[in-house]
């Protein structure tokens, strides 16, 4: 027998006893006999094929027991190692998550997730395959209910940018702000929609909604326009905004559109499309209204006509009226009537003929206006229903390619006259197409006495005649070939929204290199200098902001939440503080020296630094922002981290000489020049206040529990005496009632002057 093979057998029994090891836990020996088995395989030169290729097995249970003994990192070298061996083993990428996710980089370790998601095998005959990717999916959702707003937000952020480097959304032209300022925005919308939200859920919505995108693997246009929009909102770029706002429309309008050519129009659909557009319009008028109303880019009556549209489409949701409401309180008598301009122009269509040639060669456009008039008609009657049915009716009969080829020229109404609706219907076809010929007959049978039965012939559905009669008092049509007038205009944007969508996006450049502007206004960030982690440096979850600066307060350990650190941008420490010590850890410290030998630490009243040695590298110096004591202070280093940590006494004048304002000892920020940190950023911890005070707290606590008590054994004393005195009055009032009149009423009947018909006698 070869050495080779001999080495390869003896790496298979080291990984079969690891196995073992694994499954009683005892993950320290499993890690020893992995690692001797890697250096076998490795040592005989083989791969991943025949009798020894096992490099990726012994990798993915290595980094499995590194992973339950914590050694995140350790683990993650190995995993990234398998994937490597094996790209298209979804374990591989199983693995990495795992490692990512005990690191808290969440955002990394559903991308790896992911991966693993799609590479499970097609489901087999016993459904394994199926199982396997449900527990992945479950994963997912873990990994994404763990995350803080601001990782969701991130993770927004980036999925619009790599869509729009995709060409999936085009690139935003007419204003733009940094990364940074897009994801304090989108943490903003998500914070405040969660406010919003009426249906009482722990987390926003946008949880669910990354979820779902991520199994997915994208989102739609329509939804990252209108979600782009509502950042670019809340980034005070309102330009953008609206133009989003008015690409989600469009897009909205056009999938439906397919939709509807592809399957044919149904109930659900039709009821989806409404609330899509409905809220696409809700967006649309947050974009024209969101800022104050001396703003360059706010316009009320255009934020008005989005929300009236938004209303129409879906009138059940509170939402929409109350925004209609707030706005239209609002407008003068002068917008008001140009909301009624622009609500008219929105019913006679937003879309009109410049995309019919797009593509076609060969083709002729007629053109035909038919005018009928209701006579029961109403401007309310001509609800959105009413409009798509006719729409739709008109559309299938003339054989259009979509709905969009059937328009509403104009809308007219008179006490006397009734409604007259005109639709423009655009027909293409040949010289002697079927649905020409059907055109033509068409104008031809209104021209006869039952030109009402030929129109309600072609309508389907029940709307039109539930809100507009079934008494039509005029018809009329006329048929025009408007082919060339329709090639001259090709190209220009004569119509509200659709022109958006001409075009195909380029891919993460901005159209014709024009350079976004900044906004007039710019959104403040508020944390420029540093971020606020926990311990392990992973994100914490940013506390609610309450009025006057207000923050709370914890006198006893048991009660303490997370402990919250400030950690600088430059990722050179993060500290924070209690109100007797400051705790700082060092990140930047290099891994495996000798304290004694490699480091030297200074800590002075007001001084404090950490170098090599050698003095080459200074790993953090600064001038205190208070006092410290330097011999009730300490240091400590770990070796296997890296970290170097401060444990500074503080000195605590201020709080020595007002002993009665705890807040007095708090510290501003660490050091002379570092930024302040705000108050009410995190909660504040005064569980090992100085003895003395401690013990004054205590006791004035005491004593303020015994007033409390007393207080309130007095007011319940107070309450029944006049509880007593109360039923007193009222059993003499009956009393006297009846000595008086011989009849007996109680004591509500006679507040209500009721009288007895029951007489009692004496």
């Amino acid at each position: 027998m070869g050495t080779e093979s001999l080495g390869c057998m003896k790496a298979d029994y080291l990984k079969r006893k690891a196995d073992g090891e694994v499954k009683k836990q005892n993950y320290r020996d499993a890690i020893e006999h992995y690692t001797e088995a890697l250096k076998l395989l490795e040592a005989n030169g083989t791969k991943t094929k025949g009798q020894g290729g096992q490099n990726h097995l012994v990798l993915s249970n290595r980094s499995l027991a590194l992973t339950r003994c914590g050694r995140y990192a350790s683990a993650l070298e190995d995993a990234n190692r398998c994937v490597l061996l094996k790209p298209r083993w979804a374990k591989a990428h199983w693995r990495k998550a795992q490692a990512l996710k005990g690191l808290k980089r969440r955002a990394e370790a559903l991308e790896a997730l992911k991966a693993s998601y799609d590479r499970v095998d097609a489901p087999r005959g016993d459904d394994e395959g199926d199982r396997e990717r449900e527990e992945v999916a479950k994963e997912i959702r873990r990994v994404v209910a763990s995350m803080r707003r601001e990782e969701i937000a991130q993770w927004i952020v980036n999925a619009l940018a790599k869509l729009q480097e995709g060409g999936a959304i085009k690139a935003a032209t007419l204003e733009d702000v940094s990364k940074e300022e897009k994801v304090e925005a989108c943490f903003r919308h998500i914070k405040i929609s969660h406010q919003q939200d009426q249906s009482g859920a722990e987390r926003s919505v946008y949880f669910d909604k990354v979820y779902e995108w991520l199994l997915d693997s994208c989102i739609c246009d329509r939804e990252a326009y209108e979600l782009r929009s509502a950042i670019y909102c809340k980034a005070k770029c309102l330009k953008q905004a609206q133009a989003d706002a008015m690409l989600a429309v469009a897009c909205t309008h056009k999938h439906y559109s397919d939709a509807a050519n592809s399957s044919g129009p149904s109930g659900a659909t039709t009821v989806a499309k409404y609330k899509d557009l409905a809220r696409t319009y809700c967006q649309l008028g947050v974009a024209y209204t969101c800022e104050k109303s001396d703003h360059d880019d706010v316009d009320l009556a255009q934020g008005v006509k989005c929300f009236s549209q938004a209303c129409e489409y879906d009138s059940k949701e509170d939402k929409y009226q109350s925004k209609l409401k707030e706005f239209a309180e609002k407008l003068s008598p002068q917008e008001t009537a140009r909301v009624q301009d622009l609500l008219r122009q929105a019913q006679a269509g937003e879309y009109k003929h410049s995309h019919l040639l797009q593509g076609e060669r060969g083709v002729q456009i007629h053109q035909m206006i038919v005018s009928i008039t209701f006579r029961e008609g109403t401007r309310g009657g001509l609800t959105a229903a009413v409009r798509e049915e006719l729409r739709g009716s008109f559309a299938k009969h003339f054989m259009c390619r979509s709905t969009l080829d059937v328009q509403f020229a104009f809308i007219k109404f008179s006490e006397a006259g009734g409604l007259t609706v005109g639709l423009e219907i655009h027909i293409r076809c040949a010289a002697d197409s079927a649905n020409l010929r059907t055109a033509k007959g068409f104008v031809k049978d209104l021209c006869s006495p039952s030109y009402a039965s030929t129109i309600y012939s072609i309508i389907e559905g029940e709307n039109t005649e539930r809100q507009l009669g079934r008494s039509i008092q005029a018809a009329s049509a006329e048929l025009s070939d408007i082919t060339e007038s329709v090639r001259a205009q090709q190209g220009t944007d004569d119509f509200e929204f659709s022109y958006l969508l001409g075009g195909k996006a380029s891919a993460g450049r901005v159209e014709g290199d024009q350079k976004p502007a900044r906004p007039k206004t710019e959104i403040e960030l508020p944390y420029k200098m540093y971020k606020l982690v926990l311990a392990d440096g992973s994100p914490c979850e940013r506390a609610e902001k309450h009025g006057f600066a207000m923050s709370r307060v914890y006198y006893s350990k048991a009660e303490l939440p997370d402990e919250v650190y400030a950690q600088l941008c430059d990722s050179s420490l993060r500290w924070r503080q209690s109100s007797d010590e400051v705790k700082i850890i060092l990140l930047q410290v290099p891994r495996g020296l000798k304290a004694s030998r490699d480091l030297g630490v200074q800590m002075l009243p007001d001084f404090v630094k950490c170098a090599s040695r050698s003095g080459e590298e200074v790993y953090f110096e600064g001038k205190l922002c208070r006092g410290i004591i330097p011999e009730q202070s300490m240091w400590e280093y770990d070796a296997d981290t890296g970290a170097l940590t401060f444990y500074l006494k503080k000195m605590n004048l201020e709080l020595l000489s007002k002993s009665y304002q705890h807040a007095e000892m708090w510290w501003p920020k660490l050091c002379v020049h570092h930024t302040e940190i705000q108050w009410d950023d995190y909660e504040k911890d005064y569980s090992d206040l100085p003895e003395p005070i401690m013990q004054q707290y205590e006791k004035n606590e005491i004593q303020s529990k015994l007033l409390n008590n007393l207080e309130y054994k007095e007011r319940l004393k107070n309450e029944a005496l006049q509880e007593s005195d109360e039923l007193r009055k009222r059993l003499r009032q009956e009393r006297l009632h009846e000595m008086r009149t011989g009849q007996s009423l109680s004591w509500v009947d006679l507040n209500q002057g009721k009288k007895s018909k029951k007489r009692i006698g004496l």
